[in-house]
């Protein structure tokens, strides 16, 4: 999969309609006709398919790290990192 121009990835093609719904809606508001409200409103409705299709979809990104149920990475470490580095970076 590496080195193609394109794979038909769950996320790679979500984001690709939802760029074209983008498009769309601002092509149809210089129009002003009736499918501008539409394909503004079928923009939101993409975003949670997009967050949702590396769990959905066994595809090329890895699932997600954090779920509402567990979590594959160890957070308070990271968050205890976090503000060590910002404290430090506030402090000098």
């Amino acid at each position: 999969m590496w080195g193609t121009f394109w794979v038909w990835d769950a996320r790679l093609t979500s984001v690709f309609i939802l760029f074209l719904i983008y498009l769309g809606a601002l092509r149809f508001q210089k129009l002003s006709v009736e499918p501008a409200p539409i394909s503004i409103r079928a923009g939101p409705i993409d975003i949670p398919i997009i967050k949702s299709s590396v769990n959905w979809w066994n595809t090329l990104h890895q699932p997600g790290s954090i779920s509402r149920s567990s979590t594959s990475i160890h957070v308070q470490d990271g968050l205890l990192k976090f503000t060590m580095h910002c404290s430090n970076f506030v402090l000098s």
